[in-house]
């Protein structure tokens, strides 16, 4: 596909169709200055990754906030800002996706995600079908690049600086606020901290004692061969004065109420899923907007710390402390998100804290860590 300036909008046709027949969705461009794709997303795309260099501040929040309001209420924390890279630049521009058919395709180019790349420049790109095996090579590159990225949202954009425009021409904002990460969640972990995270690695080695009985539980219920009724009996037994439990008692006001047959299904789903950490956010995001829709209240304090202590350096406990922390900090979720996308955005944030912080090894320490922190802000 060799273009120049004024051709027919060839290059926005693969991108109308990438959209309309994608089972799977990945885009990587170095920066992006206008979001091409008007058509909505296909509503049987099952995954999608969009990965934005924020390098010299090229990217402009006017296309952010298009593409946001494009992509559907359940994948928004699929948009991703790769942060400038000390020593050289994120430069790829890639779409690849897996049609309705099963058929795999790329496009790779010159052309960035702007008006000029798509109807003033001269770009020479190629399209082609590709096989299953180069586009799981393209999909772990960008996954991989994805782990070290911040996810897109309102209050992103609001502090990502952008360069300024002078009589057609870009300044580079390249400085230290832009090589940081936009949305700052780090904390400070004193000494007090320790004592309690010491503890808390005591309550998570404690969990074992209890794991397997309480996975036969979820799978009895799941399966059907247990009522609600008594897996929540054998489920407090369990759990309800066991050493290992993070939370207080808010679970016990809707806990015998709760359908759990849905909420222990959901959670064999988790606790089966991928290795993969992108495929299994994947499948939380779904559970929590399916219990979301059937209203079930056991998708918040219950499922959450359950992910906590099955998966404890990847999914963080959504409680108080953590929401009001989030306030302090200056962060909110993604506006029209789905709950369950809310919930893996505040993971990918909760896992660069942990990151940042290495005194800290996973999301349950992080937990009681945040709620000391709060503890020592109340009058």
């Amino acid at each position: 596909m060799y273009l120049s300036p004024g051709d027919s909008n060839e290059l926005g046709r693969v991108y109308e169709v990438a959209a309309k027949d994608s089972v799977e969705l990945l885009v990587a461009t170095a920066f992006l200055t206008e979001w091409p794709i008007k058509s909505k997303l296909w509503v049987g795309c099952k995954s999608i990754l969009i990965l934005v260099g924020t390098d010299f501040g090229l990217t402009r929040k006017k296309a952010l906030r298009q593409l946001l309001g494009w992509i559907p209420k359940e994948k928004k924390y699929n948009v991703l800002a790769v942060p400038p890279f000390m020593g050289g630049s994120f430069h790829p521009k890639i779409i690849a996706w897996k049609d309705k058919a099963g058929k795999y395709f790329a496009l790779f180019g010159s052309s960035n995600l702007t008006i000029a790349a798509f109807d003033r420049n001269h770009e020479a790109n190629i399209l082609q079908q590709i096989s299953t095996k180069e586009f799981q090579k393209i999909k772990s590159w960008l996954r991989n690049i994805s782990a070290k990225s911040e996810v897109v949202s309102a209050d992103w954009i609001k502090k990502y600086r952008e360069a300024s425009r002078i009589k057609g021409r870009r300044t580079s904002v390249r400085t230290a606020n832009n090589t940081n990460n936009v949305i700052d969640l780090r904390i400070r972990v004193l000494k007090e901290h320790l004592v309690l995270v010491k503890s808390r690695r005591k309550q998570q080695e404690s969990f074992e004692e209890i794991r397997k009985p309480l996975l036969d539980i979820i799978r009895n219920c799941a399966a059907g061969k247990i009522r609600s009724k008594t897996f929540w009996e054998e489920f407090w037994k369990l759990w309800g004065n066991h050493s290992s439990r993070f939370q207080g008692s808010g679970i016990q006001w809707f806990g015998k109420g709760t359908n759990w047959k849905q909420a222990c299904s959901s959670m064999q789903k988790i606790i089966q899923g991928p290795n993969d950490i992108f495929d299994l956010d994947l499948i939380v995001q779904s559970e929590i907007d399916f219990l979301a829709k059937k209203k079930n209240q056991a998708r918040g304090a219950w499922l959450t710390e359950m992910c906590c202590h099955f998966y404890p350096n990847s999914y963080p406990i959504l409680n108080r402390p953590v929401k009001d922390w989030l306030k302090v900090k200056g962060y909110r979720a993604q506006s029209g998100a789905s709950e369950g996308s809310k919930y893996i955005e505040l993971s990918i944030k909760m896992r660069s804290t942990r990151d940042q912080s290495p005194k800290i090894s996973t999301l349950a320490e992080l937990d009681i860590v945040i709620w000391r922190i709060m503890d020592a802000l109340k009058p």
